[in-house]
């Protein structure tokens, strides 16, 4: 009984371990995004910036 006990923690023991690492990666994943989205809102904020410039200061 005690080898079943074993066997079984150890069999849970690496889904949580396989669960954390998919979690993980998911993270990193998210993280990959969140990044990608704040550089092209700075591209974008640049963008319109120079076009604001340039119709205030139109002669």
């Amino acid at each position: 009984m005690r080898l079943l006990l074993l066997i079984r923690s150890v069999w849970l023991t690496r889904g949580a371990r396989a669960d954390f690492k998919r979690s993980e990666r998911h993270r990193l994943l998210a993280d990959a995004y969140l990044n990608r989205s704040i550089a092209r809102l700075d591209v974008a904020d640049a963008i319109l910036e120079a076009e604001r410039t340039a119709l205030t200061h139109r002669v």
